[in-house]
C-alpha cells in the first residue's frame, strides 16, 4: 500500500511539474522584464515563454516590444512571424519574416518560416522560391528538401489537372 501511494505522487508530481515550470518560466521573463525595462533581450525571452504556452498573442507583444528597442534582431523578427503563423495572420507574418531576411539574408529558420507563411497565403511560386533559399544556405536541410518536394509535386499535379 506504501508503495503504492508513493508510486501514485510520483505520477502526480510527474504530470504536473510540466504545468508549473513553463508558468513558472512566464513568471521568471516577466520578472527580469520588471528588473529591467529597457533590455530588449528580456522582452525576448518574456515572448518566448509566452511562445511555448501558446500564448501567441502575448508572444507577440513582447517582441514588438524587443524590436522597438532593438531594431537589428533577426530572431525576434523571425519569432514574430511565427507567432502571426500560429494565429494565422500570414499576411503580418511575411512582413516579419522579411524583416528578419533583411537583417539575416542567412538566416534558414526565417526562409522556413516565410515560405509556410506564403503556402499558407496560397503563393506556391514564393514558398518554392524560399525553400530554394534555404538550399542554397544549407544544401541538406532535410525539412527544405521534404516541403519543396511535396509542393513541387503539388504544382505537378495542378499542371496535369489543367492540361
Amino acid at each position: 500500500m506504501k508503495k503504492l501511494a508513493l508510486t501514485i505522487l510520483v505520477l502526480l508530481m510527474v504530470g504536473i511539474f510540466p504545468v508549473n515550470s513553463l508558468a513558472g518560466e512566464i513568471e521568471d521573463a516577466q520578472q527580469k522584464v520588471g528588473w529591467l525595462p529597457n533590455d530588449p533581450n528580456a522582452y525576448f525571452n518574456l515572448g518566448v515563454a509566452y511562445f511555448k504556452n501558446s500564448k501567441f498573442q502575448e508572444a507577440i507583444t513582447s517582441y514588438k516590444k524587443a524590436i522597438q528597442l532593438n531594431l537589428n534582431d533577426a530572431g525576434v523578427f523571425n519569432n514574430l512571424g511565427a507567432a502571426y503563423i500560429k494565429l494565422g495572420n500570414y499576411k503580418l507574418a511575411v512582413t516579419s519574416l522579411k524583416g528578419a531576411i533583411k537583417i539575416n539574408s542567412g538566416y534558414t529558420d526565417a526562409h522556413q518560416n516565410i515560405a509556410i507563411a506564403y503556402a499558407k497565403l496560397g503563393l506556391i511560386d514564393q514558398a518554392i522560391a524560399s525553400y530554394k533559399n534555404v538550399l542554397k544556405i544549407n544544401s541538406k536541410d532535410a525539412t527544405a528538401l521534404f516541403n519543396l518536394e511535396k509542393l513541387e509535386t503539388k504544382v505537378a499535379e495542378q499542371k496535369k489537372t489543367i492540361v
